[in-house]
Parts: C-alpha cells; structure tokens; sequence
C-alpha cells in the first residue's frame, strides 16, 4: 500500500518525480489564455496615439494702398520707394533708385508715359510738373528717377532726378572749390543757417564765418554771402560750406598783387582791422600792414585805441618793405603837418 501511494503522490514524501509533468490549476490555464488574447489584439489592432493639435496660420495682412498722384509729388526718395515697395518682382534692367533716360511716349491730364526700355511705359504723376512746359512732347528725351518698377507696372519720378542732378552739381562744386552764393537765415549756436533752395538750409560753422571769428553771427542775417561747399551728405541732406575759404584765397590773390605793386615811399588807402597796444593792423589790399604806435603822431600817443578803430579807412606811408617775409611797416605821422618845419620860422637863429 504505502509503494502504491508513492507511486501515486510522484514519490516519497509527496513530492513529484522529474519524469512526471506538473499539474495546472484551472484558473491558472485561464488568466494564461486572458493575457495572450490581449497580446494578440494589440498586436493585429493598434491604437494610434493623438497628434498635437496644429497652429492656426496667422491671417495675411491686407496690401497697403498705393500713395496718390498728389502725394507722390511730396515724396523724397526713401518715402517713394517704401510707399511702392521694393521687394515686388521687378522689370528687368529696372531697380527703384535708378537715374535713367527715357523718351516721352504721351502727355495726358493725368500723367506722362515714358519709355525706358521695359515691356510697359513709365508713368510720371502730373503733378510733378506743375505747369506742363508748352513744348513739351512726344519724342522728347527725359531723365528720370526709377520709383517702382515689376512687370505690370513703372514708377517714375522727373522731380527726384532734377533733385538728384543737383546734388551731383553740388558735390562738383565741392571738388572744383566753387563759389556759391547764399542768403543767411538764421543764426544758431555754433554758425549760421543759409537757404540753399531745393537742397534746404545749408550749415556755415562760426569758425568759416569770416577770416576771424566773428562776436555777433546775428549781423549776418539777411546777408548774401558768397561761400564754398567742404562738405555734402546726401543722405543726411546736410551740406556744410565755409566763407573763410573764399576770403582766405580772395585775399591770396590780392595779395601777391598788392606785393608787386608796393613801394617804400609810397602812399596807400588801407583799413583799420585789429588794433594792439603797440599799433594797429592796416589792410592795404589783401596783405596787412603794421602801423606802430609811434608812427601815428608827432605827439606822444599813449594807445593806439585813442585814434583809430576797427574799420577806420585811411591813408598811410610805406616806411619799410620785405616782400618774402610779407613784413610792411606803415606811418601816419609822415603825412600829417610836421610841427618841426615851423621852428625856423617861429625862431630866428640869435634871437633872445
């Protein structure tokens, strides 16, 4: 009985023999079958995971309106070429900024056609012209500014082009040391403002004034001064000029003249220009010359401000001349009555 019931327990003690397989649990067998039908559906039916939600496009702004015939007219060529854009897709051979040549195609109310090579004509506004010149006329030659240009449609401007030939003609004047003239408007720390018509208002610093520095600038108001250009900023539209340059090479050509022309001896009409406590300088005609404080009188002067001043014309003798050191001494004196002439008539030799 008991090998019966080894046999049947898998051997002693109970426990299962190697050679004999393990008995399974119902609910094992089952939870086994619930786990691999679950594999086997995720694997034949996948559920796909939620994708981000996409952004909303922003909305396309709407295209600026295009400035009027009218405002076209008050644009400088920044304006111009911001209001029409300069990213479109442009004609060929044809950028904003350009200063070409075209031929006039048709003069209207509204506008004049201009060829300038690309497959449309260019427009200018009517405006820019104010008053249409009587002969102007099909055929006529042009130059003009490129505003905007694609390939349906051509901007351009005459005014900008006058603008942009005169600006060159300044920057010429610039490098050829011109003489402009212009008149003062105002006068404002460090200088003076003049009026140069289409180009604005042109800076004069204090130190170009004059060949000294002036104490008033406001004398100068209303003035027409005659002045050379040493400086231009297109961009900036600033211009800056000098009327010491003038002076200075004005007086420069007077003076190799009046040098040649000097002579010790010789009586000259000069004017007072700067006084010292030793004498006065006297400007004889782009060279000056000094007029010693003993030379003004017979009489004892104590300074030379008690008889002259600044601006005073008169006539002086040329006592000494050195015409490399450009040195010139002057006298009054010599043309003034000499009180020693009269003592031999005043006193007889012997007389008590």
């Amino acid at each position: 009985m008991s090998e019966e019931r080894d046999q049947v327990m898998g051997g002693p003690g109970g426990q299962p023999t190697s050679d004999q397989p393990t008995t399974t649990s119902d609910q094992d067998l089952a939870a086994s079958a619930a786990a691999a039908g679950a594999s086997d559906q995720d694997q034949q039916d996948p559920t796909p995971a939620p994708s981000p939600a996409e952004p909303t496009p922003a909305p396309t702004p709407a295209p600026a309106a295009e400035p009027t015939a009218a405002q076209v007219a008050d644009m400088d060529m920044d304006e111009l070429m911001a209001a029409f854009g300069g990213e479109a897709e442009r004609a060929p051979d044809l950028r904003p900024g350009d200063l070409v040549t075209g031929t006039v195609v048709q003069v209207s109310e509204s506008e004049v056609m201009i060829d300038v090579g690309g497959k449309s004509e260019g427009k200018i506004p009517r405006e820019e012209f104010g008053d249409l010149p009587d002969d102007l006329k099909a055929g006529d030659d042009l130059r003009v500014v490129v505003i905007h240009a694609d390939r349906e449609d051509i901007i351009l401007s005459k005014r900008q082009a006058d603008l942009e030939a005169a600006w060159e003609e300044l920057a010429e004047s610039q490098d050829e040391e011109k003489v402009i003239e212009a008149r003062v408007v105002e006068a404002v720390k460090g200088g003076l403002l003049v009026d140069l018509g289409p180009f604005g208002q042109g800076f004069v610093p204090a130190s170009h004034v004059s060949l000294r520095r002036p104490r008033n600038l406001n004398t100068y108001i209303d003035q027409v001064l005659r002045l050379q250009v040493i400086e231009v900023e297109r961009r900036r539209r600033r211009v800056v000029l000098s009327r010491r340059l003038v002076l200075e090479r004005e007086r420069a050509g007077e003076r190799e003249e009046t040098l040649l022309e000097l002579r010790e001896g010789q009586v000259r009409h000069g004017v007072v220009r700067r006084l010292t406590e030793f004498g006065a300088f006297v400007d004889l005609g782009g060279v000056d010359g000094l007029l010693h404080v003993s030379e003004l009188s017979w009489q004892r002067v104590e300074s030379p401000r008690d008889q002259l001043h600044v601006g005073q014309e008169l006539d002086v003798m040329v006592l000494r001349l050195d015409r490399e050191q450009h040195r010139i001494s002057l006298g009054l004196r010599q043309l003034l009555h000499d009180p020693w002439r009269d003592i031999p008539r005043m006193y007889r030799e012997g007389a008590t």
